[in-house]
């Protein structure tokens, strides 16, 4: 009996699909990066912010709002957007929005000529200048109306923090 031998390690069958593989993973890959899903992903930062101070010449109209960083990751001035929404009163409804890259009022306190490039690390505070954004026409004014805010990044509009308050009745008592 003779006995063929054979240097063939794989089947040409098998060889084939190996190549097959390894050319759609390339080509997954190569799609991923161009698309977009692979690359740059940063996790949305994770805050606890809180109103500071409202600032009432009167109870017709308010100077600024400050909103104090409570704790969490530091945040790029330039990367948040504030939204303060009032719930009640002369403008029920009316929806303010504020930042840096709409060339808003906003700043750290302390950190005020750093401008747009100024970050807010835990226990700094951000003021809003209102700028006469609100002046209430109703016969109390502001006193025991109530705002919702809400924190947001401006790149993927995810919400950082959200709130209520309340400017209280006795305010200048």
């Amino acid at each position: 009996m003779i006995v063929k031998k054979s240097d063939d390690a794989v089947s040409p069958v098998i060889g084939i699909m190996l190549m097959l593989v390894v050319t759609v993973v390339i080509a997954a890959v190569i799609t991923g990066f161009a698309t977009g899903f692979v690359g740059d992903t940063r996790n949305t930062p994770v805050v606890m912010m809180d109103v500071g101070h409202v600032d009432l010449p009167s109870q017709y109209h308010i100077n600024s709002f400050d909103f104090v960083h409570k704790g969490g990751d530091e945040l790029a001035l330039s990367e948040i957007k504030i939204v303060i929404e009032e719930n009640g009163g002369s403008n029920f409804g009316f929806v303010h929005s504020f930042s840096v890259v709409d060339g808003d009022n906003i700043f750290v306190l302390g950190k005020e000529s750093l401008g747009s490039d100024a970050t807010v690390s835990t226990g700094d505070t951000i003021r809003i200048d209102t700028s006469g954004d609100f002046y209430s026409y109703s016969m109390n004014g502001y006193l025991g109306v109530s705002f919702t805010w809400t924190i947001s990044e401006v790149r993927t509009t995810n919400i950082l923090a959200k709130g209520e308050f309340t400017i209280p009745e006795d305010y200048f008592s």
